[in-house]
């Protein structure tokens, strides 16, 4: 697959591939990462030769799902059936209960035999999110030999934007990278908006249009990317981070990305 000449937009998939690089280096620094995705299969593999070539090895290194191959002939053909009969609750439920067996089977995968006790998704999909929380509720971990209890499993679901600009994911992965770790070794469930203050998006909005000037006036937020939040994900992230800091003994270690 070419590599895609965007011109001056080249300028803008270079920050958001240096940002993607910056947050696989933390992801696996603290846990295992796999994609599930509602592509079809190769979907991922295409976008990462064609935009971000000189990541393709890293990212064959990292276990794929594509829901949108998932489904059987006749899972398929059920599907769409209730999709053209309008019964859109029907293809929902089967729609979700497709991605929970993917996130099932790709977390069962990178856990073994271990019991599962950390993951964390990243998606802008609401989907998915659910899709996670239902997979944890329907695990069923060993008892624990200390408290005689099931052992407990976290889920950290992070919902971002879907603005498919190169600058926003830029300054949302940045943000990822910068506080993964915090949101894995807090030890509860959460459930995270990523969502960018109105100056931030403005100013990446315009970033886009100034080609490579653009560059300069999203720098401050890769540096910085609390600046970028707005308030409300800022309290709840400093909060996290709080926790996280009056840890003796922070614990990331078997945790599960799924992105």
């Amino acid at each position: 697959v070419p590599f895609v000449d965007l011109g001056v937009g080249n300028c803008q998939l270079r920050c958001f591939m240096e940002q993607v690089e910056i947050m696989l280096d933390n992801v696996e620094h603290v846990g295992d990462l796999a994609i599930v995705t509602d592509s079809e299969p190769g979907w991922v593999s295409y976008c990462v030769a064609a935009f971000m070539p000189e990541l393709t090895e890293r990212f064959e290194r990292i276990p794929v799902v594509h829901c949108g191959g998932a489904f059987s002939s006749s899972g398929r053909d059920i599907h769409d059936s209730c999709r053209e009969q309008g019964n859109d609750a029907a293809a929902d439920t089967l729609r979700l209960a497709r991605k929970v067996e993917a996130v099932t089977n790709i977390v069962g995968k990178l856990y073994g035999c271990r019991s599962w006790k950390n993951i964390a998704c990243v998606t802008p999909d609401l989907e998915f999110v659910q899709a996670l929380q239902n997979a944890v509720f329907l695990r069923e971990n060993p008892l624990s030999s200390r408290t005689g209890f099931e052992k407990r499993v976290r889920a950290k679901c992070i919902q971002s934007v879907t603005e498919p600009m190169p600058y926003v994911l830029a300054v949302q992965l940045a943000v990822l990278g910068e506080y993964m770790g915090a949101f894995l070794c807090v030890d509860e469930d959460l459930v995270l908006l990523l969502r960018l203050e109105d100056k931030g998006v403005r100013r990446c909005h315009e970033a886009q249009w100034r080609g490579e000037d653009g560059a300069a006036e999203v720098e401050p937020f890769l540096r910085s990317p609390q600046d970028a939040l707005s308030r409300a994900t800022r309290i709840e992230i400093d909060r996290i981070c709080a926790i996280a800091h009056s840890l003796k003994t922070p614990e990331t270690i078997g945790s599960v990305v799924v992105a």
